[in-house]
């Protein structure tokens, strides 16, 4: 689970941001009861993929890749998979219940 911190306890918006590599430019710790997003910071050139954990059947969402579009007339598959995408990330926390507090006040 996430431990709370000081500087985010009660907020209902948290974020980070990350370089492609996974290094940690603004950072925060998991939270209990937030929900996090991941963004690339160009989203226009990523495709995000989930991945696999052995075993199971259903891709699992924590883990995941961002690959290039696929190119016009490549065929992928047989183990031809598209390389990743190295691209700088952000990730939004927030809480759920905020969020519908949200969208039903309007």
């Amino acid at each position: 689970m996430w431990s709370r911190s000081a500087k985010v306890a009660g907020a209902e918006v948290i974020s980070g941001y990350f370089r492609a590599d996974g290094t940690r430019i603004y950072s925060v710790k998991p939270i209990e009861d937030y929900v996090f997003l991941r963004e690339p910071t160009n989203p226009s050139c990523a495709y995000q993929i989930v991945g696999m954990i052995a075993g199971e059947k259903q891709p699992d969402a924590r883990f995941w890749r961002w690959i290039a579009p696929v190119l016009p007339g490549r065929i992928y598959g047989g183990g031809d998979e598209p390389p990743n995408l190295k691209v700088d990330f952000l990730v939004f926390g927030y809480r759920p219940r905020a969020l519908l507090k949200h969208f039903s006040e309007r």
